[in-house]
């Protein structure tokens, strides 16, 4: 195949890939907040633990969304927050940011999903049934956990 047909394909495969939006929130103690899926098979992942976020709807900005998925799974309102990485496949674009939570499980509301709980990377990578996704994300956040807590709390 010759280089501009593949710079086709490689274009029309990331325009037919979907946006998610999702968020490390990050407590005093150092822990996050995953969400445990709700055990629907039609939806990805189910029955896992993961990230507060979802998909990009037409029209919205990744950050508009990011700021409505945290409202809608939780009912907490995003203020800061900073990008953290990219996490691509074949089927969805994943965007991923940080920031600090200041709540309490009682003062956030479940909207989405069978529960919620905060958790040190160390234990979700080890003992909860994440997506996918999540696990690849949380280990990257752990392998820069200092550098990480440093850019939010600062």
């Amino acid at each position: 195949m010759n280089e501009p047909c593949k710079q086709r394909q490689n274009r029309d495969k990331q325009k037919s890939r979907r946006q998610i939006v999702g968020i490390i929130l990050v407590n005093q103690k150092g822990e996050i907040l995953l969400l445990h899926r709700a055990n629907d098979p039609s939806i990805p992942a189910p029955n896992t633990w993961g990230l507060v976020g979802g998909h990009v709807e037409p029209g919205e900005t990744l950050e508009e969304a990011l700021r409505r998925e945290v409202e809608e799974e939780i009912r907490f309102h995003l203020e800061s927050y900073q990008p953290f990485g990219e996490f691509h496949d074949e089927e969805f674009e994943r965007y991923v940011y940080i920031g600090p939570i200041d709540k309490e499980l009682h003062q956030l509301h479940l909207g989405e999903g069978q529960s919620f709980g905060f958790f040190s990377p160390q234990y979700a990578l080890t003992h909860l049934p994440l997506s996918e996704p999540t696990r690849k994300c949380l280990i990257v956040y752990a392998q820069t956990f200092k550098r990480s807590t440093e850019r939010i709390t600062a």
